[in-house]
């Protein structure tokens, strides 16, 4: 090789010849093309009049130069990367993918490519039959592929490819230009794009960014090799069981020895996965090749890629307790979750002084029936208790409070005691509610609304139509009259609506 194109590219930047590694080098390229050759040669057939023809052309493609210059040449119709487009539509043509070394990515507190670290399998998407080009880069050497050997122009890659130096020059060139990126990223018309809004002037198309989402393939494959492990050492294990390998010595392996622990109850220094409702997209036609279009790793799993279960958990309540120590419903009903979070955002709503419109009003009322369903849904669990539990000497509950959430304990504890029910339950608990609206509206952090008689009156009248409704037909026949008086006022705007456009 010349010396003095050593000097100008290698040894002033400090880097020394190491014989022994390009001859090892030498070797692993070596017996990569001998494979390649004999799978060849081995698809000829023996009576095939051209075989001598053949076997003398195929031995000649896979000398080692004419190899070389063509992958070199091929190179350039393949890119390396960790993100792919082709996965989102196959039929995406000359839109840019993306490398990006998952080390080099911002650390969020969620599961994304930038956990790969150090530790990922570099992807190559482009023309399926260059596909065997990134097959040679991938050789490894003292834990370096030849890709990044090539990018750091080791000269012992440079010795092994050629004692051409301007030759080995030329190719590691065309081999490091996989980990390019494009100046100017593009898209295709099949890829998908979304406008992310970075501001809240909508009305400016500056207010967007445009986002391409790209399938993450290098994290994928890191994902698809964990849990087809875990399912292999799971199916290994169920194998060593069946009668079919009992005269069979089966050796299992560690994780296969997990599971035989778990299954015999007793510690093992591996966890065993699983993957419940585990679903398989393939992604890519039906032969090697096709899949291989849409990457190399898309092709190692033969397109395979798993789903995790994407459902909500199974919810168990905590136990529902009867109401204790307390004079009214309305301080625990209060409490609940959907009702702060409807109060919040009724409250946040009215403090910026909407005018008094029908859409106001509309908007209200639909925060207002929202309160009014939850009050039936507490009523409900409360009556799903065992009855009696109003009788408990820690029950302070008004009587028509107790009446409403226990009738059927309420009654049998009056008629035990000989008093007589109230007759005015409904009456009591609708006014009791509209007080503690009120006061809800009137103690805000922000300060008091102005609501008093007027409002009063509304959220009465309001509640007792709907607790009259619970009692004819329960929860359902409550939530129809609910959603029929919405219905009504959303009418009400429409008609409005319509009158002022025809007066205009």
């Amino acid at each position: 090789m010349d010396s003095q194109y050593f000097r100008e590219h290698f040894l002033t930047k400090g880097v020394k010849m190491d014989k022994n590694k390009s001859e090892a080098l030498q070797k692993i390229i070596h017996e990569f093309l001998q494979k390649r050759l004999n799978d060849k040669l081995e698809k000829l057939k023996d009576d095939d009049p051209k075989r001598a023809e053949l076997q003398q052309q195929i031995q000649a493609r896979f000398q080692a130069e004419n190899w070389l210059e063509n992958a070199a040449r091929r190179a350039g119709h393949i890119q390396a990367v960790t993100h792919t487009l082709k996965a989102i539509h196959s039929g995406a043509k000359g839109g840019s993918s993306l490398h990006a070394h998952p080390a080099s990515l911002k650390k969020l507190p969620i599961v994304g490519s930038h956990c790969l670290g150090n530790e990922y399998t570099l992807d190559v998407t482009g023309d399926a039959g260059v596909l065997d080009v990134f097959d040679f880069l991938s050789r490894e050497f003292d834990g370096q592929t030849f890709l990044e050997l090539a990018v750091n122009n080791d000269v012992a890659l440079a010795t092994a490819l050629s004692d051409d130096a301007e030759q080995a020059k030329r190719w590691m060139q065309s081999f490091a230009a996989l980990l390019e990126i494009e100046d100017q990223p593009s898209a295709h018309t099949l890829a998908k794009q979304m406008y992310w809004p970075i501001s809240s002037d909508v009305e400016n198309d500056a207010a967007f960014h445009l986002l391409e989402p790209l399938f993450p393939s290098s994290l994928v494959h890191k994902a698809y090799e964990l849990i087809h492990g875990d399912l292999d050492a799971a199916k290994h294990y169920r194998n060593s069981k069946s009668p079919k390998f009992k005269n069979q010595q089966i050796e299992l392996s560690d994780k296969a020895r997990a599971w035989q622990a778990q299954e015999k109850g007793v510690m093992h220094e591996l966890a065993v996965s699983k993957y419940p409702l585990l679903a398989v997209k393939n992604i890519g036609g039906q032969t090697i090749r096709s899949k291989g279009n849409v990457s190399r790793l898309n092709q190692v799993r033969q397109g395979a890629n798993y789903l995790l279960a994407s459902v909500p958990p199974q919810w168990v309540s905590q136990p529902l307790k009867p109401l204790l120590n307390t004079e009214s419903m309305f301080g625990r009903y209060g409490r609940r979750a959907e009702v702060k979070t409807e109060l919040r955002t009724l409250l946040k709503f009215l403090k910026t002084d909407p005018p008094a419109t029908l859409p106001t009003r509309n908007r209200r009322a639909q925060h207002v029936n929202a309160l009014l369903l939850e009050l039936l849904q507490f009523t409900t669990e409360l009556r799903e208790l065992e009855s009696g539990w109003v009788a408990q000497p820690e029950c302070k509950l008004k009587p028509q409070h107790a009446f409403w959430l226990d009738p059927e304990g309420a009654w049998q504890q009056a008629h035990a005691q000989n008093q007589t029910p109230p007759t005015d339950t409904l009456n009591v608990v609708s006014e009791d509610f509209a007080l503690w609206f009120n006061h809800q509206l009137q103690s805000t952090p922000a300060g008091s609304l102005p609501v008093g008689d007027p409002e009063y009156n509304v959220w009465r009248k309001l509640c007792e139509e709907a607790l009259k409704a619970y009692e004819r037909g329960g929860l359902e026949e409550a939530m129809c009259w609910l959603d029929m008086r919405a219905d009504e006022l959303a009418d009400t705007t429409a008609q409005n609506a319509k009158q002022e456009v025809a007066h205009v």
